[in-house]
């Protein structure tokens, strides 16, 4: 008998809608407290004004943009292409 991997095409398949949101909202608040990277970023939305949780989905989907570069590239993380504006 073979063991075969099972493999879904989607990573979040039985979870709640609601607990997946969870998920990226946790990813998203930890960056934006602790990482030296996304420091810059951060307070440029704070100078705009912009709410917490405006500026905690804007590092998720800052994230998800890097992610996903990083996949398709195939290179690990470099702060200067994923932060061109903020250290220029």
């Amino acid at each position: 008998m073979a063991v075969q991997r099972r493999q879904s095409k989607d990573a979040f398949k039985g979870f709640k809608k609601a607990s997946k949101r969870v998920m990226l909202r946790i990813s998203g608040v930890s960056p934006k407290n602790y990482n030296k990277d996304f420091a810059p970023f951060v307070d440029r939305l704070q100078k705009k004004g912009k709410a917490p949780k405006v500026i905690i989905c804007a590092v998720m989907r800052k994230m998800m943009h890097i992610f996903f570069g990083m996949l398709k590239a195939q290179q690990d993380f470099k702060a200067h292409l994923a932060f061109k504006r903020e250290i220029a």
